[in-house]
């Protein structure tokens, strides 16, 4: 059975909007639809449907993303009869697994992200977080982004130091593709602090590990 037709802002357009900051992108999700009834629009999507709008923003079929091997690779995706709520439990902190109905200026927020704003919590949002390495940058990313006063939850740090053997897959284009985001910020050494909090430093940037293991001197 399909889902009402609705289309919804997702991502980090919400979680702004909540915190009062600029928005510079938005991205939509629509539940109930089927990709033909978008062929009007250029789909940008190599892995699964997302088309690009008139005004800029993306617009992609609500969906599931099941892992079945390494690192990024080898994920199934699935998009008939996928919920808001099934879109929204894939992705990667709570705080950017809200969505918004701009028709009826209400939140579909199934998972606390607006009670995590207001503690500047740092949260996962399942276990699914683990699917994907990359996540642990965004996570010291957004630290970065949102300053040291936001926290990670412990259960995000246990499962964090847990994803060791993940971070071994990461592929050098992402990571330099994350870092440029980084290293514009002011306080971009909150980055590289947060991974070494979290005990990863030296899984992700062996060298730069090595440097903080100098005794003064030497």
């Amino acid at each position: 059975m399909m889902p009402s037709k609705k289309i919804y802002l997702v991502g980090g357009a919400v979680r702004d909007r909540l915190m009062k900051r600029e928005i510079t992108d938005k991205d939509y999700v629509a539940v109930g639809y089927l990709p033909s009834e978008f062929s009007h629009l250029k789909q940008v999507g190599k892995d699964f449907p997302v088309f690009l709008q008139p005004d800029g923003s993306e617009l992609a079929l609500a969906r599931l993303e099941r892992k079945n091997g390494k690192g990024y690779n080898g994920f199934e995706v699935e998009t008939a009869g996928v919920t808001i709520e099934d879109d929204l439990k894939r992705r990667d902190l709570t705080i950017n697994a809200i969505a918004y109905d701009e028709e009826t200026g209400k939140y579909i927020d199934p998972f606390g992200g607006k009670e995590d704003i207001r503690q500047r919590l740092l949260r996962h949002t399942s276990d699914a977080f683990a699917e994907d390495p990359m996540r642990v940058l965004r996570l010291a990313r957004f630290r970065a982004t949102f300053g040291e006063t936001w926290k990670i939850h412990p259960a995000t740090r246990v499962l964090v130091y847990a994803m060791q053997e993940e971070l071994d897959y990461l592929q050098p284009d992402r990571v330099w593709k994350e870092m440029q985001k980084v290293l514009v910020l002011p306080e971009a050494h909150l980055f590289f602090e947060t991974l070494f909090e979290l005990g990863i430093l030296g899984a992700v940037f062996p060298s730069l590990y090595t440097l903080t293991t100098l005794k003064e001197g030497n």
